[in-house]
């Protein structure tokens, strides 16, 4: 139970596993470790409020993305939905492949999702990451390079440790998949 002095944003955030990382110049946002531990998703506010993170879940305000550790890489988009959808849709971030180098702007947070799941496996597949109920993640394949699974034997459980890396427009051309369809809404730089 939280007490009237309690901000009930951050106690939401707080029961989720997030953690204020202050950003600098007054932004403050909250993020949680990726399952690769590589990236880390992260909630930021865009309200007029007065607080950093504001006090209204079901104000349309909040926005997420997925950022590299190790690089300036992100995917992330600059629509705003209320708390408990920046959540689920942050939980649905944290199981795609890390995003290393790419830089991939979504216009909104349903192409941002669709984005997110696209992933290249080990190098050598290209294909789309889902998270059913179970206890597996899936990889579906799109194309592979020689050696690599054939898409017609269907998904492949993944181990949490896979090597998945967030795929961009260019690993579509690479793999001789047509991107048209796939990056809609989006900017890749």
């Amino acid at each position: 139970m939280t007490s009237a002095t309690e901000n009930p944003v951050e106690t939401l955030l707080k029961e989720a596993g997030f953690n204020l990382m202050p950003q600098g110049g007054g932004v403050m946002n909250y993020t949680k470790p990726c399952l690769d531990e590589r990236d880390y998703v992260s909630i930021g506010y865009q309200g007029e409020h007065s607080n950093q993170i504001g006090d209204d879940p079901t104000e349309a305000a909040y926005i997420v993305g997925r950022y590299s550790h190790e690089t300036d890489g992100y995917i992330q988009s600059g629509e705003a939905v209320d708390l408990k959808s920046a959540l689920a849709n942050c939980d649905i971030l944290r199981i795609g492949g890390h995003v290393g180098d790419n830089q991939i702007e979504c216009n909104t947070v349903t192409a941002l999702v669709e984005v997110s799941s696209y992933a290249v496996k080990d190098n050598i597949s290209l294909g789309t990451v889902s998270h059913p109920k179970g206890w597996f993640r899936n990889f579906a394949v799109f194309s592979s390079k020689i050696g690599g699974p054939n898409p017609l034997n269907g998904p492949l459980a993944l181990n949490p440790d896979a090597d998945l890396r967030q795929a961009s427009e260019k690993d579509f051309d690479d793999f001789r998949v047509c991107s048209k369809g796939f990056f809609t809404d989006c900017t890749c730089y």
